[in-house]
């Protein structure tokens, strides 16, 4: 039996494999096909992304847009909204709703915009209803956040809850005893029994905004007054609403319902973890509810992504003739995904990249540095992991928080000392520059040497502020420094104090990713260091692509700064294993920055051979709803593609060519024994698997 590794393997057959690929997955939109009428013309390949995601508006009600931060999503989704709705409802993060009205006014010609504060504003909306191309704008808080219900309708009398309306005694839903006056306050949304009335309503206290306006949730307003106005919904950022309890992913799924269509926009689809997509899935693409129900994301995460399970036995001695003992299991999500989850996204995606929209882009570098730490700090790290080595975390889940914070940032706050509440209080140290600050300061004057304004990213800006040192550091040795806090400005106008910035001639801003993660440009800064780990792959990824972006002239380089044998690395190396999940699922398969320090995954390993092989393109021409984006490496020239090969191209028998290689299909698979999992309805026969294994049980 001849035995050969998969790289040779991929190697091999990489050619038949591609061929059926594009045979298995022809291309839905081969050319953009009618535009409307638009004030900017399409760039590069956003014509084909506009007929994408148009098409899968048409076919499915339902479209994904996932695009590199700065490839114009914004721009796709205004010209597809102008070729298939006449009312759109746009939501997206509260500092982007004026960039999102200047984004329509300057691509849909005749477009009335809306901005939706209140429901003053959406009523004058409804009034605009005969307009040919109406926008109404909306921030994701002003979606969610009403005033804060109380259970006024509950009223105690001798010490017995009675229903305001009916005066019958209200008893707790699952065990009919009747709540005292603490737990009524606590009840969510009580109903009673008798006369099935709602007892709770709007604090009336609480009911109105510094600004006067009633506080109520405009995307309630909207299901309750006005369901079927809207074409089309547009969620911007929709990687936010990936969480399966959070107001603003609820206020988003009560809007999907009552809106026909939904277009979801996100420059990072998937976490690395496979639950990070089922609520996605579940609220803006029905077809999927075909497949599961709303509580089987642990079925889904089990057939599409992986789980681990680690089994701890229990032994007891007291046994005479045999050990007595319990067996403990537990079961945790790990980051990974099979290749079968694109059988979700691939109707309905449009997967856009940097470069299919801007040529000549500068090289974005990633690296990762490691920092020795010093005999000093070293002594204080390991004094404060001896300290948690000695607790039982596994039973103190409220140190779980402290321990992160501990062991991941402690080292770069160190001088701040450490303190967990009525339990620890570590020493401040007393040095005047640690390691990380003195490499930070080389990376600074380097850059600045070169004309480079740097960016540093940093976690600890409250009660450990790491900004406003680093912000001082910097100062004293001659540089110009400023540390951007989320109360600096609003968000509104926080794109406009950073131009301030540069035009004061600043060299360094320090701030947290998060507060300029979506929707702004900063291409005056090409060099981005992360001082500190981000613990979101998310808020990495959108944040490490501010400055590459359409205009940018330099170079851009991302630093991730750790010490050295700290749970920093361990940390960082996490955090790659998700996001390269996360890349692997949008096709972007590298070996450079944080992927380098992450371990190697099964499924990734065997797409990475696949690219990896000389003769191997992926024309990105032949899938329009979803490019995988899998090309050459910039440094080898991409062989010219092999056009598909028909029947009659087929080798014959004792020709002396390689036969392609065949793929089983699902009936071949089934009259083997072996059951596919995780589809409610059964594949067709015919369909032929790629990786059946990856299907398989038992």
């Amino acid at each position: 039996m001849k035995i050969e590794n998969l790289g040779t393997f991929l190697a091999r057959h990489a050619d038949d494999l591609l061929q059926h690929v594009a045979r298995a997955f022809p291309p839905v939109v081969r050319e953009p096909g009618e535009l409307p009428p638009l004030l900017r013309r399409p760039l590069g390949r956003q014509a084909l992304a506009i007929g994408a995601a148009k098409r899968a508006l048409e076919e499915y009600n339902a479209a994904i847009v996932v695009g590199e931060m700065g490839s114009g999503k914004s721009f796709v989704a205004a010209a597809t909204a102008a070729a298939t709705a006449s009312r759109t409802l746009v939501v997206c993060p509260p500092h982007l709703v004026e960039k999102w009205r200047e984004e329509i006014e300057m691509t849909v010609p005749g477009a009335r915009v809306v901005i939706a504060e209140t429901i003053t504003d959406l009523e004058r909306a409804r009034k605009l209803a005969d307009e040919p191309h109406l926008f109404v704008v909306m921030s994701r808080e002003r979606a969610k956040l009403g005033a804060p219900l109380v259970n006024s309708g509950i009223r105690f009398q001798r010490n017995l809850p009675r229903c305001v309306h009916c005066g019958q005694i209200y008893t707790k839903p699952k065990t009919g005893v009747p709540p005292s006056p603490k737990e009524a306050k606590k009840l969510q949304r009580p109903v009673c029994r008798n006369c099935k009335t709602p007892l709770y309503a709007p604090d009336p206290e609480r009911s109105r905004r510094r600004d006067g306006s009633v506080r109520y949730p405009l995307a309630e307003y909207v299901k309750r007054r006005m369901p079927r106005f809207f074409d089309l919904l547009v969620l911007d950022e929709a990687h936010e609403y990936k969480a399966a309890n959070s107001a603003q992913g609820i206020a988003a799924g009560i809007l999907s319902e009552v809106v026909p269509r939904t277009m979801i926009l996100t420059g990072t689809l998937f976490g690395g973890y496979a639950s990070t997509l089922f609520y996605l899935l579940w609220r803006f693409v029905r077809p999927f509810r075909q497949h599961f129900g709303y509580n089987e994301v642990k079925k889904f995460v089990e057939t599409y992504g992986a789980v681990e399970k680690v089994e701890v036995t229990y032994h007891d001695q007291r046994g005479v003739t045999a050990r007595r003992g319990n067996l403990s299991v537990r079961a945790k999500e790990i980051p990974a995904t099979s290749p079968m989850l694109l059988y979700f996204l691939l109707p309905v995606t449009v997967f856009m990249k940097l470069a299919d929209v801007a040529d000549g882009l500068p090289p974005y570098y990633e690296e990762v540095e490691t920092v020795a730490m010093s005999p000093e700090l070293d002594a204080w790290y390991e004094d404060l992991l001896d300290w948690f080595d000695r607790q039982d975390l596994r039973n103190q889940p409220e140190l779980l928080g402290a321990f992160f914070h501990a062991t991941v940032f402690g080292p770069d706050t160190a001088t701040y000392g450490f303190e967990v509440k009525d339990r620890l209080r570590h020493r401040a140290l007393e040095e005047d520059l640690l390691p990380k600050e003195e490499r930070l300061l080389e990376i600074v004057d380097k850059e600045r040497s070169e004309g480079r304004r740097v960016i540093v990213f940093v976690q600890n800006t409250g009660t450990r502020n790491l900004a406003a040192r680093l912000e001082r550091l910097l100062n004293e040795r001659g540089f110009r420094a400023k540390a951007l806090y989320a109360h600096t400005t609003s968000a509104r106008k926080r794109e406009a104090w950073i131009r301030g910035a540069v035009r004061d001639g600043f060299d360094v801003l320090i701030l947290h990713p998060r507060i300029v993660q979506t929707g702004l440009d900063l291409i005056d800064f090409p060099t981005l260091v992360y001082y500190q780990v981000e613990p979101s792959v998310y808020v990495l990824r959108q944040a490490a692509r501010r400055s590459w972006r359409i205009g940018q002239q330099h170079p851009v380089a991302v630093i991730h700064l750790v010490y050295e044998d700290t749970l920093q690395e361990k940390a960082l190396a996490l955090l790659a294993n998700k996001a390269q999940a996360s890349l692997a699922l949008e096709g972007h398969l590298t070996e450079q920055g944080l992927n380098s320090v992450a371990n190697s995954d099964a499924s990734l390993s065997l797409a990475r051979a696949l690219v990896e092989t000389g003769s191997t393109t992926f024309d990105p021409n032949l899938v329009k709803i979803a490019t995988l984006g899998v090309e050459a490496p910039s440094q080898r020239a991409a062989p010219e593609p092999k056009p598909t090969p028909t029947e009659a191209d087929a080798p014959q028998a004792g020709s002396g060519a390689p036969a392609p290689l065949r793929l089983p299909t699902a009936g071949e698979l089934e009259e083997q024994g072996i059951q596919l999992r995780g589809r409610r309805r059964p594949p067709p026969r015919e369909a032929p698997f790629l990786f059946p294994e990856l299907l398989m049980v038992g």
